[in-house]
């Protein structure tokens, strides 16, 4: 069977030209913008956090980057990201590779591989389906068992909360924000005193939110939605929505609406997708963040700018036209740098000024949006489709 075999001087392996860790590590500090020479964890399939040089009070954007193997060449490959921002960039220690005759015993050994690979690929997601479904099942226990969160912990003092909603505690005075998604809890979200936001591990944050609601929404059907990112940016937005829809809608008493917290940037697309899907009628609002501040540091750095809170907005928009933005003003600091804001950034600063109406900013904003041609209140129809609404404290 020799003559059926290629020459001998064509069987080679392919030739590949990898770099190093070393590689990786310059990317990634090039991009975080600070150096890793202190913590460069290489540990595979786990997400590892790092402060970047735009961190604001150390934990609002992180990032963070995952070691990982191709399933194609089994190359080593690492995805980074800006926590918040959309998009997400890959290095792989892959440089080049020659395409050659490859000897037939290796080409059966690297198709055994990729095989594997992508079984393994099968098994993990999965495992990862039933993950998350007992971790969201193992969360609404912890939840179910931790006392009712007092409005004293410190996070929620800082942030001017009045609403605290369905919010847990922990003894060192950590917030627990339960999160929903298909019509049950499936996470947790901690928020430590200093402000650090974590996630229950295994269980999905996918998709899933915290929301505020008026004591007479009717969630099957509410005649506004208005979203948000963060928990405390929302709760700032449900009492300036309470404060809009007083003045506009003075004669309807059943004031009908829901604020929904997406967490961050990256879930307030895959909200909406939910929300236009099964609030077509609802008039809906993006409470934005403006990321200003974000946006020229990462132009001073020669980066492709991005507003990433005001770019997923439009983004939103542009897919579905009958969504509404409502942006902050941008705020600048001691030097006059932009910084990067949120609706609840405004209210603490009126409220530190000693602003006897801290809303206005917000109220002015919701004022120009809401449409009284749009809402059609039917009070009997109200009371009847009206499901149990939280109780707000």
């Amino acid at each position: 069977l020799e003559k059926y075999l290629p020459d001998a001087s064509q069987i080679q392996s392919a030739t590949v030209q990898k770099k190093g860790l070393d590689d990786c590590k310059a990317v990634l500090e090039a991009h975080f913008g600070r150096s890793l020479s202190n913590g460069f964890d290489t540990t595979t399939d786990k997400w590892h956090r790092v402060l970047t040089s735009t961190s604001k009070n150390n934990y609002d954007t992180k990032g963070a980057y995952r070691f990982f193997y191709g399933i194609d060449d089994n190359a080593l490959m690492c995805s980074y990201r800006i926590m918040g921002e959309n998009e997400c960039h890959t290095w792989t220690e892959n440089v080049a590779q020659v395409k050659k005759v490859i000897n037939p015993h290796e080409q059966a050994i690297n198709a055994q591989q990729l095989l594997i690979n992508r079984e393994k690929a099968e098994i993990n997601s999965i495992a990862k389906v039933w993950t998350e479904k007992a971790r969201g099942e193992i969360a609404a226990k912890i939840y179910s068992l931790l006392p009712q969160a007092t409005g004293n912990e410190p996070y929620i003092v800082n942030k001017k909360m009045v609403c605290v909603g369905d919010m847990k505690r922990l003894e060192d005075g950590s917030v627990i924000i339960p999160l929903y998604g298909e019509g049950k809890l499936r996470n947790l979200q901690s928020i430590s005193p200093n402000g650090e936001k974590r996630y229950m591990a295994g269980a999905k944050k996918e998709n899933s939110y915290f929301y505020f609601a008026s004591e007479n929404c009717n969630f099957k059907n509410p005649q506004f939605v208005f979203l948000a990112e963060g928990v405390a940016t929302a709760e700032s937005v449900f009492w300036g929505a309470e404060l809009t829809l007083q003045r506009h809608f003075q004669d309807l008493p059943k004031q009908d609406f829901i604020v929904i917290a997406c967490l961050d940037c990256n879930g307030l697309g895959k909200i909406a997708d939910i929300v236009a899907q099964k609030y077509p009628n609802a008039q809906k609002i993006i409470a934005a963040d403006n990321d200003a501040g974000t946006y020229d540091k990462m132009a001073a750095r020669n980066e492709k700018p991005r507003n990433a809170g005001l770019d997923e907005a439009n983004k939103i928009q542009a897919k579905y036209p009958d969504f509404q933005i409502a942006l902050p003003p941008t705020r600048l600091n001691e030097k006059g740098e932009k910084l990067n804001t949120d609706w609840n950034d405004i209210l603490v600063d009126a409220i530190s000024k000693q602003d006897k109406n801290p809303h206005k900013t917000l109220i002015s904003s919701l004022s120009n949006l809401v449409k009284r041609e749009n809402t059609v209140i039917k009070q009997e129809e109200l009371h009847n489709n009206t499901v149990a609404s939280k109780k707000l404290k």
